[in-house]
């Protein structure tokens, strides 16, 4: 080691150039490390030079931090901020206040004692006050906080601490304090809670209201830094919930565009005032901040920004990747959206539903698709919207199967039943549902691996896609839940993905020559497809709803309800059947005219809906209250037309 960089010689020029570094760095946020490289790139040495003084660069430090700081009974002034987020802080006593004896002394197990007049409230010699125990405390004086005044503590009652967490911590004479930070989950003023804390526990504790945020007030506790070099080991740690959770992310400083772009123009402003001031930085990360705090949304408009109000690195960087603006544009608002998909990941399909059903449409009684959904299953009466609810819920919640079939809305142009379904873009999101891939398409599925949560196919005809895009065999299969092969392109995979779709569908078709076998597709083709579907046949031509605005909000209202009501609708139907039972007394004939029409599996439904009416026998029915049934009305078109011809023959 040469005599210029012995630690003796390294130690007076560290002592000399320190305190003017220290007066240019955040001491809350920058490590030893940190200053260590700072300090060597100031005396102009290599870095591992001063690592390897590591300990006695980390003393020399502390030593010249605590001139400056002093010891921690002054902690500033308490202010009267509400905030959902507090860092506490429960000190020694001051000389005047242990003399009055009258407060718990957090030293004690460390041979100081207090006056006798506080033995009573003073804790066993053999140990300090404990981590848990002021968690407790501190929970506790939020939670059942003193009542002041004849009113008392209003609020006190709703308050709950979220999360929380204990670092013990010593003064420069080795003797303890404690540092709390907590979390709310609703605004509240501090005072009860210190007011608590003295009544109720003896212990003086002082409120900051410097960290607004929660990151903030953890990482004061959990990271080193200047101010503190020193961490506890052994934090204590609590959260409402019970569950684990990490002092280490839970320091972590969240992005904000705004914040970040901010910090970015202080950084450059401290980089121009430098005597050799170093190289410019700008990177991705700054970008996207500009792009999201300034709204930037095309590359023409990111351009624009770099040119007029840009740094001149900005404008080398943007020139620069010039080609892959639009991609760092999309990835900008993707990042900025990130939080709101994950929660939305997190909920399930049918979760989203109850939630837009949950909220209040904007524009109330003047939203266009309320009033076109009401004209629409008005004007339509083949099509019950509490039926065609429990149809969407079942696929949604479970999935297709046989025992969940499609719903498939078919009828004339302009009948509105695009219009109807359509919300389910927005409430799902465009970019999560699965459109109607292009006839003859080569990889028609591949796309619905990337993360769709809901299938739309929008004027489609089964039987002509089954001849060129979508075979019949991964119809079936993709509609009943099995396990089938997607292909793919051979340039990025072996060809073929297993893959099985278990979320909702919906589909629309105009209902000419729908069903018209044609190509390899026969007629007990077409049967298999029809099994796999739904249909709800509209009839009426509804030419005013063209300009009807998707809302997903008042969709979601009705579908919710009308489940309801079919599940409502479904409970009474089996209390007619048990009615029906325990009397014993079935609907005569109509057993013989299932049979009959081979529809014999729909016994039980269709006695509940004869008994509603008060059929006692078949021959009772005249053809259009056959038509008036809901089950009558669930058949498909050639199931209608041989039970009429069956009920028509009894008679």
């Amino acid at each position: 080691m040469s005599e210029n960089t012995s630690w003796e010689v390294l130690s007076v020029k560290i002592s000399a150039i320190l305190p003017n570094l220290l007066q240019d760095v955040d001491t809350d946020q920058v490590t030893v490390n940190q200053l260590r490289d700072q300090v060597a790139t100031a005396l102009g040495v290599d870095v591992p030079t001063l690592q390897t003084h590591a300990e006695a660069f980390r003393a020399l430090v502390r030593q010249l931090m605590g001139e400056r700081r002093g010891l921690l009974e002054e902690i500033g002034q308490e202010t009267a901020k509400v905030q959902s987020v507090y860092l506490c802080t429960v000190s020694r006593l001051l000389p005047h206040t242990e003399a009055a004896g009258n407060w718990r002394d957090i030293r004690r197990g460390l041979g100081v004692r207090g006056p006798k007049s506080c033995n009573r409230l003073a804790m066993p010699l053999d140990r300090t006050l404990q981590r848990s125990e002021l968690a407790t405390f501190v929970r506790d004086a939020f939670e059942n906080a003193v009542t002041v005044g004849k009113g008392g503590n209003a609020s006190a009652a709703q308050t709950k601490v979220l999360k929380l967490a204990v670092f013990r911590e010593s003064h420069e004479d080795e003797t303890p304090h404690f540092h709390v930070a907590i979390l709310l989950n609703l605004r509240r003023a501090w005072r009860a809670a210190k007011r608590t804390l003295l009544e109720r526990y003896k212990l003086p504790s002082h409120f900051s209201s410097s960290h607004t945020q929660w990151w903030s007030a953890v990482r004061y506790g959990a990271v080193a830094s200047l101010k503190k070099p020193d961490i506890d080991p052994a934090p204590f740690t609590y959260s409402a919930d019970g569950a684990s959770w990490s002092l280490w992310e839970d320091s972590q400083r969240p992005f904000n565009a705004i914040c970040w772009q901010k910090r970015t123009e202080a950084a450059e402003r401290k980089r121009l005032t430098e005597a050799k001031p170093g190289p410019a930085k700008f990177c991705k990360m700054d970008l996207t901040a500009v792009i999201i705090a300034q709204k930037l949304k095309t590359k023409s408009a990111v351009m624009d920004y770099a040119q007029r109000r840009g740094t001149e690195q900005m404008q080398k960087w943007v020139c620069a990747n010039q080609r892959r603006l639009s991609e760092h544009v999309e990835d900008a608002w993707e990042w900025d959206g990130a939080p709101k998909a994950a929660a939305e990941e997190a909920e399930s399909e049918w979760g989203l539903v109850l939630q837009a059903a949950s909220q209040t449409c904007p524009k109330g009684d003047d939203c266009s698709y309320r009033a076109a959904a009401e004209l629409f299953f008005l004007a339509n009466p083949t099509v019950r919207r509490e039926e065609l609810a429990a149809a969407l819920r079942a696929v949604i919640v479970e999935g297709p199967s046989k025992v969940h079939r499609v719903p498939f809305l078919i009828g004339p142009s302009n009948s509105g039943k695009t219009t109807l379904v359509q919300p389910l873009e927005s409430l799902f999101g465009s970019t999560r549902v699965f459109h109607k891939p292009p006839l003859n398409s080569g990889f028609p599925l591949v796309n619905l691996m990337k993360g769709k949560r809901f299938i739309f196919f929008d004027d489609y005809r089964p039987i002509e896609y089954c001849q060129s895009t979508i075979d019949l065999p991964t119809f079936l299969s993709l509609f009943q839940g099995a396990w089938f092969e997607i292909k793919q392109s051979q340039a990025f995979s072996n060809g073929y993905a297993d893959y099985r779709w278990q979320k909702g569908v919906c589909m629309t078709a105009k209902d000419e020559n729908l069903w018209v076998p044609y190509g390899s597709i026969g007629p007990e083709e077409v049967a298999h497809v029809q099994n796999r579907l739904y249909q709800f046949r509209c009839t009426a031509v509804l030419n005013n709803l063209r300009r009807t605005d998707s809302c997903a909000l008042c969709f979601a209202s009705w579908l919710v309800a009308g489940a309801a009501a079919a599940d409502a609708g479904a409970l009474r139907a089996r209390v007619l059947v048990a009615d029906q039972e325990a009397s014993e007394q079935p609907v005569i004939g109509l057993a013989h005219l299932l049979e009959i029409a081979e529809l014999s599996d729909r016994l039980g439904a269709f006695e509940v809906d004869c008994l509603a009416l008060g059929a006692r026998r078949v021959s009772e029915f005249t053809a259009e209250d056959w038509r008036a049934a809901p089950c009558f009305k669930a058949l498909r078109p050639l199931e209608q037309r041989r039970l009429l011809k069956a009920a028509q023959a009894a008679v």
